[in-house]
């Protein structure tokens, strides 16, 4: 037995066993403590619970290491009697430590990043951020601010290095023929296991293992995926999955047509209305922040973040039901501007973002209308100047534009309340009609906000409420100084949120509750406008409804609904809830995989989602046809190149 034992140690597999061990073992650690750090946005989950996700957690570790350590196995067993060569254990050994220690990189960012978009973090997040020249200082905040998770990190990285088993260097006796075909078969073997590790199993029925079968470990909440997942697995799924397949749910044209078709021919029962038209992107405001919608909590005693904005939805059509197509901020230019949802990914960061797209700003051209878009970030930040250009906006006013550095944030953008009067009063130099869109940058992390306004705005729970009463506060002197313009009184304004952020409340930590926005049209001369409607509202919304006030009377295309049609009754939402998705219609919640309905709730009546009531509803086999077309003639579009009316 000894000698058996002795043998082992002296085999390669042996070395690459205790490393295998060593990353399993590391990469539990970085799941318990993404779970312990995040732990608020887990309500549910049980003991038993957390063991059986871990344990489920275990087989997308095994091909996230499998994918990191492809090279260092091959190069572990390659039939050469080099191996134990100093040169050769060395490059080995570095090998192992710089794909595995980005892997544990990745996991330990998404300790934190987790709560900005509750799901782990996929490739697109370099695409997002590809154009930022400050990313490297935003970092090094990050790692300050979040000092713990920083050592964990370090922590991590030093067991990773001090823990390496190099291969044995020890002389092997096997004569060539022997120790060839051996350590030939013995390769073949381990890239044969790796193959079915990183698929998830044996058999040609296997389907690849992806981010949806972490559902199946899951509890109750579909963020508890993420605690399932690691996102090195999730970085490297998505490389390639950005190639869509059409899932072809219809056939018959006629028949997909009639659920969804983007195309939209307006009649007007007026002639067009040439008000100016002002859009405010609001950064991270979830409705869980705003006191107009939910004064009923804390036993009526809610008053929320947002005072201004609660006053201003007194006097708007605001929405009962309304919600963000994604979770990041380059989600919401094509969704807002275009009438393009995100589905699966972000559009702008897939291989069809060069496909011509439409856009209210194109639309609104053809009526006299000049367009402008404001951000206060550095010009290219996450891409924004260019689908600005895209979609046909004449002008874009970024940092470089604004040429005062002095009212930068040091790390984001120009201050929201700066960066609002500078819109203000560059909006009263164009002509009009005019379209101006802005969006707001200083309701983000590192939630920093003017030394100037420390201890004005309430706290909160998280830094993130400071921000956003400040952010508010800005808002509100954006309408005092538009307010003495003369183009102020012709002009809607419609503001929304990009996306939802960090929710600390335990009944919005959900499908729901993660994409609820308020979003409101506001006009300063209409009092028809003055209501809250039951209408289920989305940001593909937007463009149809505000050329619907306009009475604009030519084709157009867009997903989404126009508000202010009386012929279109449709009353749903649809969006991307990873790895489902979803559609809010009516009062109902439903939720696909892509293949079947896993939930269906009453969103209205159980805001936490825990009465699932799938199978049990008519309304189910209707709201899975809706959501099947659109998910259909989204990527049919996308293929084609047909996002816009000819």
């Amino acid at each position: 037995m000894p000698n058996i034992l002795k043998k082992f140690k002296s085999m390669p597999l042996y070395s690459v066993l205790l490393n295998m061990c060593t990353l399993f073992f590391i990469y539990m650690v970085c799941r318990l403590v993404f779970y312990f750090i995040n732990v608020r946005y887990f309500p549910d989950v049980t003991t038993a619970g957390l063991l059986r996700m871990c344990l489920g957690g275990l087989k997308f570790d095994l091909a996230a290491l499998l994918y990191l350590n492809s090279l260092y196995l091959v190069l572990s067993f390659l039939p050469l009697r080099l191996r134990g060569h100093r040169v050769y254990q060395t490059v080995l050994k570095w090998i192992y430590i710089v794909f595995n220690g980005l892997g544990i990189l990745a996991n330990c960012y998404d300790m934190i990043y987790f709560q900005f978009i509750n799901r782990r973090t996929t490739i697109r997040f370099f695409s997002e951020f590809q154009n930022d020249g400050n990313l490297l200082n935003i970092a090094l905040q990050g790692m300050a601010q979040y000092w713990y998770v920083t050592l964990v990190a370090l922590a991590l990285l030093f067991l990773l290095y001090k823990l390496y088993k190099p291969l044995p260097t020890e002389s092997v006796p096997e004569n060539n023929y022997i120790y060839y075909p051996l350590h030939t078969l013995t390769l073949g073997i381990v890239v044969y296991f790796t193959i079915v590790g990183i698929r998830g199993g044996f058999g040609v029925t296997t389907r690849p293992l992806n981010v949806n079968n972490s559902t199946a470990y899951i509890e109750k909440r579909l963020s508890e995926a993420a605690i399932v997942l690691n996102t090195a697995f999730t970085m490297i799924k998505s490389i390639d999955s950005l190639e869509y397949t059409d899932p072809l749910y219809f056939t018959d044209k006629k028949e997909l047509q009639s659920y969804c078709n983007p195309h939209h021919y307006p009649q007007p029962d007026g002639e067009f209305k040439a008000d100016n038209v002002v859009i405010i992107l609001v950064e991270s405001f979830a409705r869980e922040y705003v006191g107009f919608f939910y004064n009923y909590l804390d036993s009526g005693t809610y008053k929320g973040y947002t005072p201004f904005l609660d006053s201003l939805l007194s006097k708007s059509l605001t929405f009962k039901h309304s919600f963000a197509t994604g979770k990041q901020s380059i989600d919401v230019m094509p969704s807002v501007l275009s009438g393009i949802p995100c589905l699966i990914e972000s559009y702008v960061t897939t291989q069809y973002g060069t496909n011509e797209v439409s856009s209210i700003a194109k639309y609104l051209k053809k009526k006299g209308y000049q367009s402008a878009f404001f951000h206060g970030a550095p010009n290219g930040s996450i891409g924004l100047d260019a689908y600005a250009q895209s979609a046909g906006i004449d002008k874009y006013y970024g940092k470089n534009e604004y040429n005062n550095d002095a009212d930068f944030d040091g790390t984001w953008a120009i201050w929201d309340e700066e960066f609002m009067q500078y819109f203000a009063n560059e909006l009263d130099t164009f002509k009009t009609p005019f379209l101006g869109i802005l969006f707001t940058a200083t309701s983000h992390h590192p939630f920093k906000i003017p030394a100037k306004y420390e201890g004005k705005f309430p706290k909160g729970p998280e830094p993130m409420y400071e921000c956003v009463g400040y952010t508010d506060y800005a808002i509100r002197r954006f309408f005092e100084t538009a307010s003495k313009k003369d183009w102020f009184k012709n002009t809607l304004f419609v503001i929304t949120a990009d996306h939802t952020t960090i929710i600390t409340r335990e009944e919005f930590i959900n499908g729901r509750g993660l994409y609820d926005i308020p979003i409101l049209f506001y006009h300063p001369s209409d009092s028809t406008l003055v209501q809250v409607s039951d209408r289920v509202f989305g940001q593909t919304d937007i463009t149809p409804s505000i050329l619907g006030y306009l009475n604009y009377d030519a084709p157009y295309f867009a997903f989404g609904k126009d508000i202010f049609d009386k012929r279109d009754t449709t009353n749903y939402v649809i969006d991307y809830c990873n790895p489902l998705f979803q559609i809010f219609q009516d009062s109902l919640l439903l939720q696909f995989d892509g293949e079947r309905t896993t939930g269906i709730f009453n969103y209205v009546k159980d805001l936490g989602l825990k009465n699932n009531i799938v199978g049990r509803t008519d309304e189910q086999e209707d709201m899975e046809l809706r959501l099947k077309a659109e998910i259909q003639t989204y990527i049919e579009c996308l293929k084609r190149d047909s996002l816009t009316i000819k």
